[in-house]
């Protein structure tokens, strides 16, 4: 059985959102092997404009405990909270068998807590990324561009093991475009020395900008 709870953050500043995240990351890892049997954690735009989404996996009776106890954390602190699922709040969320198959759901669901732990890893470690302990080449201590830098490498590492599946270029690519439109920064993408696919991606991206 899984548990989701989606947590309104809209209007916390960011500081504030990675101390939440990191409290409450800290309370279901605690439990991982006891009470739950695997956990993600997502960003959404509903129903709030910025909505933490987290999910749980364990036995009905301790996972609606967890559930209720997480909850009233967050209320006491003034967020919204909703019991959810994929279809929105009160409706509950079944793993995904229905879509991917029991075995599809359960790498799926793996693939979301690894990712989970490196974004927890990640939050917790920027002072770690300008003290040395990661590093990128052209990115000094520049903790924003060392962080994109570890993910653009993550993700071509994806991109190699799937090569049979998947043509990597197109599609670092879209990831490209969309870093770009966030960030506004083209400039410091190339500085994060992310490999020579996704440098050739991005010069076909300000090509493709300055031919429109």
């Amino acid at each position: 059985m899984w548990a989701e709870l989606y947590v309104n953050l809209s209007g916390v500043d960011v500081e504030r959102r990675r101390s939440v995240l990191l409290e409450v990351a800290g309370r279901l890892r605690a439990e991982r092997g006891k009470s739950i049997t695997s956990w993600h954690l997502l960003w959404d735009n509903k129903p709030w404009p910025v909505t933490l989404r987290l999910r749980f996996r364990g036995d009905e009776g301790s996972l609606n405990a967890l559930a209720a106890e997480i909850s009233e954390r967050f209320k006491k602190d003034g967020y919204d909270v909703c019991v959810g699922g994929r279809d929105g709040c009160g409706r509950a969320y079944t793993g995904g068998e229905d879509l991917y198959g029991k075995d599809g759901s359960e790498l799926i669901a793996k693939v979301l807590e690894m990712g989970s732990e490196i974004a927890v890893e990640f939050v917790s470690a920027r002072g770690a990324l300008a003290s040395g302990d990661y590093t990128c080449d052209g990115c000094g201590k520049d903790t924003a561009c060392i962080s994109r830098c570890l993910i653009g490498t993550m993700l071509r590492l994806l991109m190699n093991q799937l090569s049979t599946e998947i043509n990597a270029a197109p599609f670092l690519l879209g990831q490209a475009v969309i870093l770009c439109e966030e960030m506004g920064c083209m400039e410091m993408v190339y500085r994060c020395g992310v490999g020579p696919t996704f440098t050739r991606c991005l010069e076909m991206l300000g090509e493709i900008k300055g031919s429109s």
